[in-house]
């Protein structure tokens, strides 16, 4: 009886010190400048249908590579013979990757794959030299190969990346001029319905070098578009886009169509609730949990937590959280509460400047100083290049209040400043914005908010609201600033609060708590509170809202305290 001979699975080890024996042999493979490297026929066969058609039915001794490298092959070929992949760098991958779809080792194209997507994992938010690769790579695939699933990996890990989509598009396409139209099919389907402002802002800066002539990549761009998700922040760049394009001379017949149906598409959801009557927009960096922290009892685990986090997209949020951490770890009434290690700084201000982060203001540190919290606020004011003193604007609300008054009761917060494009506004009242409160119920519960009016119809007379306030609330930090009602140290300037949840009332409901700030005496407030420390600030103590804004936005701002 016949005896089956199992059927030899790859990939396997069949020994690399055999690739290129004499005796063993059988099998040339030719490169680039006539060089040849030697192979076994049989073990390549094992790897690949297609050589193992050509040598088995076509009678091929010689394989034609001649468009890879010696050391690509030699890649390749010590791969099929020890069943790994050892020596695929960033500079042969796309060659290896082509070798294994071509030759069809499907082990080798997964392996690539693999390796693709660890590349991927590792990339920053900011590091465009690399989504430079990554993305050239997976259009090559796309193009070249055919395949799609490389383009689907870079859209999905861009995407959810702080910033990086509109970082990398707006850079990628700086001269929309010499993308084709499938990279910029690609990128269309990366921007999304979602962020289609990107895409707006590209073609606003390609319209205004051209002078308002439409050539074929602008016409394609313009196709894509829907206006179907405008929303408020964007309303800005939207109207640059329509009165840059209603500047366009003597459109063609096919051009007048795409600007009639733009027209058309802006003007609904100009006048949709889409952008009119929504009349307020969220603050960014509020009412973050902070239950994530309470598990959290290693620097090193905290800092893998911060590097995956979406929340935490600039130093603000970054410091918020490390102080939030500190304080949640201290043990007894022991100062500082927990020694800050040299590594947690160390990857602040890499992160600040890995990440393309505005620097931090020196005002918003003075928090760090507090005796809590040690020598964190000098170690990080060590390295001057993350903080500045100058470029960004700190704007205090008119008002103060009594805790009641600011977490129970329904009110608006009222500030006043001035873009300098407004420096000659004769608008009745005085340039500014108003954030509305909804009051706390004072259960555990989502009912507090704090939100940006953008309806210039609910301004009171003495205050007046400008668009372009939208956009710069988008980048704005939310603080308070407390005075306590106790003598000493009672001044709390820039309290942060991105991490502490909603405020509420405390076990008794006479108390209001915002996270680890209690608004009553120390004597009033022992046992009756759920966490395990605070800072006592007092009933009667007044609270400044503060909004920063980064140096992206602070030019053109002028303070008008």
């Amino acid at each position: 009886m016949a005896v089956a001979i199992p059927k030899v699975q790859v990939p396997m080890n069949f020994g690399v010190q055999y690739l290129g024996s004499p005796l063993h042999s059988n099998l040339k493979f030719r490169v680039k400048d006539d060089k040849e490297l030697l192979a076994n026929s049989i073990i390549i066969s094992f790897n690949s249908p297609v050589i193992e058609d050509m040598v088995t039915n076509l009678f091929q001794s010689v394989i034609e590579v001649e468009e890879y490298s010696k050391d690509v092959v030699q890649c390749f070929l010590e791969a099929t013979y020890s069943g790994e992949v050892k020596n695929i760098t960033k500079a042969n991958f796309r060659d290896i990757n082509k070798m294994g779809h071509v030759f069809e080792v499907s082990w080798i194209v997964d392996w690539c794959y693999d390796y693709f997507k660890s590349l991927l994992r590792a990339v920053e938010s900011v590091d465009y030299d690399n989504q430079l690769f990554l993305f050239e790579e997976a259009m090559f695939v796309l193009t070249k190969l055919k395949k799609k699933n490389y383009v689907d990996l870079v859209i999905n890990s861009f995407t959810t990346l702080v910033c990086c989509t509109k970082d990398f598009v707006t850079k990628y396409l700086s001269d929309l001029s010499v993308c084709s139209t499938i990279v910029l099919d690609v990128i269309i389907e990366m921007v999304g319905k979602e962020q289609e402002d990107i895409l707006i802002g590209v073609l606003v800066n390609h319209l205004e070098e051209r002078k308002c002539v439409i050539d074929d990549k602008t016409r394609h761009v313009l196709r894509g578009l829907s206006f179907k998700l405008c929303k408020p922040s964007q309303e800005v760049v939207y109207r640059k886009l329509i009165g840059l394009l209603e500047r366009v001379d003597s459109p063609t017949k096919d051009d007048y169509k795409i600007l009639a149906g733009l027209l058309k598409q802006y003007n609904q959801a100009l006048f949709s609730e889409k952008i009119v009557a929504v009349p307020q927009v969220p603050l960014p960096n509020l009412f973050h949990s902070f239950n994530p922290f309470s598990d959290i009892n290693d620097p090193d685990c905290l800092i893998d937590f911060l590097q995956h986090s979406k929340i935490v997209n600039n130093g603000y949020t970054l410091l918020d959280a490390i102080l939030s951490w500190q304080f949640d770890k201290r043990h007894d009434k022991k100062f500082p509460f927990l020694e800050v290690p040299d590594s947690l700084v160390n990857y602040f201000h890499s992160s600040i400047t890995s990440r393309g982060w505005s620097p931090l203001p020196h005002q918003y540190i003075e928090y760090c100083k507090r005796d809590g919290f040690g020598n964190l606020a000098s170690q990080i004011l060590k390295n001057q290049d993350n903080i500045t003193y100058t470029q960004y604007n700190r704007i205090t609300s008119i008002n103060e209040y009594f805790p009641e008054d600011f977490f129970a009761k329904d009110h608006d917060i009222k500030f006043k400043f001035k873009l300098k494009s407004h420096e000659d506004c004769h608008v009745e009242g005085e340039c500014g914005f108003i954030l509305r409160v909804t009051a706390a119920s004072g259960e555990d519960d989502d009912s507090f908010n704090i939100q940006l009016v953008i309806n210039n119809d609910l301004y009171p007379k003495d205050i007046h609201f400008h668009r372009e306030v939208v956009s710069l609330i988008d980048t704005s930090h939310f603080a308070l600033e407390v005075m306590a009602e106790f003598s000493g140290d009672n001044h709390l300037k820039d309290v942060p609060v991105t991490w502490y949840g909603k405020p509420c009332r405390d076990r008794t409901k006479k108390f209001w708590t915002w996270g680890a700030y209690l608004f009553c005496k120390k004597n009033q407030g022992a046992g009756v509170f759920s966490h395990k420390w605070f800072w006592f600030c007092g009933s009667e103590a007044k609270i400044r809202p503060i909004l920063y804004f980064s140096r992206n936005y602070q030019q053109g701002i002028e303070n008008m305290f």
